[in-house]
């Protein structure tokens, strides 16, 4: 499953490098067979949960106090090669021109996820162990990713005028191909929401692609999305549930400004103190994977 998908915009003035989002079939690439697996990095081994998920937060790579800082680079790679199989699935390229092409355009990378108050979640396959140490951590392919993040929206709703909110949004959604069509897309996708307490119809999906949109509709009964301007898809429960809330939005993960209360977080950092099942705020329970 894939996330987003956008329709391509005339460049701006002077020729700015812009980001092109195509759902043409024939623009779009064939992403890598699964010919060499994305190992997750041993050396963050205690951060994975329930031996399948591991979640990447904007804060715990932050170069300078970050709790991963040391092995950011490593977290890194796997964000990158997995943004880049799934920006090369959906079309996406930078370009010059109106009529030029360009590099492919991830939406996700370390890079992008540092600062933005974003979490990545990161969905993993325990490898077979190598000869090596007796008590040597455990291997993990990466296989999939599902990135998330408040985003500030002006959206309307079926019958309202144009509102501002910050509600959270699926802004990509990836599961490498030889792991498709196996339920592996539906367990990420539910570790999310569980973790974060939250509703797949109270979500805006960023110019979801026609498999997001099938994959929504199959799994969750959304099937008609509220027109927006923006190209996010958004459903009718998404503005009750802003009403409830208020004009305030939810602060699940994000900076926070000043004065405003503690917010929850993505997940508790990795520490020695704490055991493994205290990293991801779930119950234990054996029905997701």
């Amino acid at each position: 499953v894939t996330g987003p998908a956008a329709l391509g915009w005339p460049s701006p003035r002077g020729g700015a490098r812009m980001t092109v989002r195509s759902r043409d079939p024939l623009s779009a690439g064939s992403p890598p067979e699964d010919a060499h697996p994305i190992e997750w990095p041993q050396e963050l081994a205690d951060v994975v949960q329930h031996g399948r998920l591991a979640v990447v937060r904007a804060e715990d790579v932050d170069a300078r106090a970050g709790p991963w800082r040391d092995h950011a680079a490593r977290a890194g790679a796997v964000l990158d090669a997995l943004g880049y199989e799934s920006a090369v699935a959906q079309g996406l390229r930078s370009r010059l021109g109106v009529h030029g092409g360009g590099e492919v355009a991830p939406v996700t990378s370390m890079a992008q996820l540092r600062n933005s108050g974003h979490a990545v979640f990161v969905w993993l396959d325990p490898l077979a162990p190598v000869a090596g140490p007796e008590g040597a951590p455990p291997r993990y392919a990466a296989i999939g990713l599902l990135k998330v993040g408040h985003k500030k929206l002006f959206l309307s709703g079926p019958s309202g005028p144009l509102r501002e909110c910050c509600p959270l949004c699926v802004l990509d959604f990836y599961v490498r191909p030889t792991h498709q069509r196996c339920g592996v897309g539906l367990r990420l996708f539910s570790a999310m929401l569980q973790a974060l307490g939250a509703e797949p119809q109270t979500l805006a999906y960023d110019r979801p692609s026609p498999k997001l949109r099938a994959f929504l509709g199959r799994h969750f009964g959304l099937e008609h999305p509220v027109p927006q301007a923006n190209q996010f898809a958004v459903f009718p429960d998404l503005f009750l549930h802003l009403e409830r809330l208020g004009k305030r939005p939810p602060a699940v993960g994000l900076r926070r400004s000043e004065g405003e209360p503690p917010a929850p977080t993505y997940g508790t950092p990795p520490s020695s103190r704490q055991p493994r099942s205290a990293a991801f705020p779930v119950t234990q329970s054996r029905t997701l994977w």
